[in-house]
């Protein structure tokens, strides 16, 4: 009868977690592994044993019995154009602002037409023969506006900026010429110089909500999520059904660690965009806190409605998955994962959390599959190396996770992971040898 598996070695911290070998209910074990049938190789394995010992303590650590944990739920960040799942972004309408007014300058009424054609240098050229023409103020200010926000769209910013300083001078009192100065040095990434200038549109038209909008947005994107919540609330007040600032401010909240009113903010937010993107992100963000407070049942009717407006997400697939795990459901958590997997084909990082969320399934193959595709696009990665020949190792797939494992030893021969991998080694061909003799 075949002795039980042996511990197995394994660095502790995010990338290597301590746990307990979970045993297969079957699958193949090992071909071709060279077996310890004679004195002098098992002489080589108790050499070998030692040596692992000494790996153990100089990296810190002890021969532990290990398990894989089951995949946690993540999601993304950034500031998005209602377009990317839920997470820590926010919201962005912070578009340019078109000025209009009623002429009938040929020049200024074929420049306006060109431009919304794309037709952008026919534009310009007509833009430019209002700005050097003897047309009154306002017209002028309008043309370089255009032009102004014709070299912000090319990426063209400091010739922006001088178009838009230029209309300034015959306009002062345009809240849009200051919002599309905010909005290009937020394009430089040079916030505080755009919040200067939003705050000054806002001064000259205090009603715009969206410039409020776009104010909170700043000083989310400055950490001041404090002062951004103020100017969310002021756009509410303005505009109460606003589903960007009721979505962000709720992000707001989230920030500073006020779950409840980002709850109630989310919530709001989804009921004033019912079917929309920002509905599609709140429910996805209401499902993410639901996870977090392990509260399943909530976090598994959010997620549903989010993957109802929007199905074409891995992450909210993935969360819905991960959800379905901790409660149990195994059927329904595999095709929530399956899901995630066809759609999540070409993102590492979802590729990498499916691999867990399969070996937490004991779905071996299924994982195994995952990491060798991260191979395929990396096949340095030392930590996909590391729990493919885990993996492997649980299938009894010796000589396959002993070659994983020399790998690690070639790739970084001095590092931890080496170390590690070494002992592993020394631990496949110790249970290759027991397995010989049982």
């Amino acid at each position: 009868m075949r002795q039980p598996v042996r511990n197995r070695f394994t660095i502790g911290g995010d990338d290597y977690p301590e746990e307990e070998i979970v045993e297969p209910k079957s699958g193949p074990r090992f071909t071709g592994i060279e077996k310890a049938s004679n004195p002098r190789r098992k002489q080589m394995l108790r050499q070998l044993a030692l040596i692992a010992g000494v790996a153990a303590i100089t990296v810190g650590c002890v021969l532990l019995v290990v398990k894989f944990t089951k995949p946690g739920f993540f999601s993304k960040q950034g500031t998005v154009q209602e377009q990317t799942a839920p997470g820590d972004q926010i919201v962005s309408k912070d578009k340019a602002e078109l000025p209009e007014m009623e002429t009938t300058n040929p020049h200024l009424l074929r420049g306006k037409g060109s431009y919304y054609k794309g037709y952008l240098n026919d534009a310009m050229a007509e833009f430019s023969e209002v700005v050097e023409s003897d047309a009154p103020e306002k017209e002028k200010a309008i043309a370089l506006t255009y032009m102004g926000i014709i070299e912000d769209t090319r990426g063209n910013y400091q010739k922006a900026l001088e178009y838009y300083s230029r209309a300034v001078k015959y306009d002062p009192a345009s809240a849009g010429t200051f919002r599309n100065i905010a909005i290009t040095y937020r394009n430089m990434n040079k916030l505080d110089e755009a919040l200067s200038y939003i705050e000054k549109a806002i001064d000259l038209d205090p009603k715009s909500a969206n410039n409020l909008l776009m104010q909170g947005n700043l000083l989310f994107q400055l950490r001041r999520y404090s002062d951004a919540v103020k100017s969310y609330e002021h756009a509410i007040e303005i505009e109460p059904q606003n589903a960007a600032a009721l979505y962000n401010i709720a992000q707001s909240y989230s920030k500073m660690g006020k779950d409840v009113q980002a709850i109630e903010f989310l919530r709001n937010a989804a009921s004033a965009d019912k079917t929309g993107r920002i509905a599609y992100m709140a429910y996805g963000k209401l499902g993410l806190i639901a996870l977090g407070n392990k509260d399943y049942p909530t976090a598994e009717l959010n997620l549903s409605k989010a993957i109802a407006l929007n199905g074409s997400d891995p992450i909210d697939h993935y969360n819905l998955g991960v959800c379905y795990l901790e409660q149990g459901k195994k059927e329904e958590a595999l095709a929530e994962f399956t899901k995630a997997e066809t759609l999540g084909s070409e993102d590492a990082a979802m590729l990498e959390n499916l691999g867990e969320a399969y070996t937490s399934l004991q779905e071996y193959d299924r994982g195994i599959e995952i990491y060798k595709k991260l191979l395929n696009v990396n096949s340095r990665n030392v930590k996909v190396l590391a729990l493919l020949g885990d993996l492997l190792f649980q299938k009894g797939e010796l000589e396959q996770s002993l070659r994983f494992y020399r790998k690690i030893t070639e790739i970084e021969p001095a590092s931890e992971r080496a170390h590690t991998a070494f002992v592993n080694i020394g631990i496949v061909l110790d249970e290759a040898q027991r397995f010989d003799e049982a």
